[in-house]
């Protein structure tokens, strides 16, 4: 599937909190400058655990920011990052809006 629309992350200043873990795994908070490095975050972190596609959860990615979390991105298993859809998952688990893909600038 092509997304119809990019975003651009100009507008949307970092830094951010991305998780990353597995179903039923542990889950860790990384801190990153930008959207371009949690995906770099997701993607080492997929290849180093040796994680296959169908036990990834997806790595949403926060604003860090005081007060409550707001998730502003999903970086998907292959590193591409998309808008938060108003969905969730079964399991109450961000998904991305397919739709809507983040272009790295830069």
């Amino acid at each position: 599937m092509t997304p119809t629309n990019f975003l651009s992350t100009r507008f949307l200043p970092g830094p951010f909190l991305v998780l990353v873990g597995t179903a039923g795994g542990p889950r860790y908070e990384v801190m990153v400058g930008d959207l371009r490095m949690a995906s770099e975050v997701v993607r080492a972190y997929i290849e180093e655990a040796g994680i296959g596609v169908s036990k990834w959860t997806g790595g949403p990615v926060f604003l860090d920011k005081e007060g409550p979390r707001e998730c502003v991105a999903v970086v998907s298993y292959n590193g591409r990052i998309w808008a938060v859809s108003s969905q969730r998952g079964p399991e109450g688990q961000y998904l991305a809006d397919r739709e809507l893909e983040y272009a790295l600038e830069g």
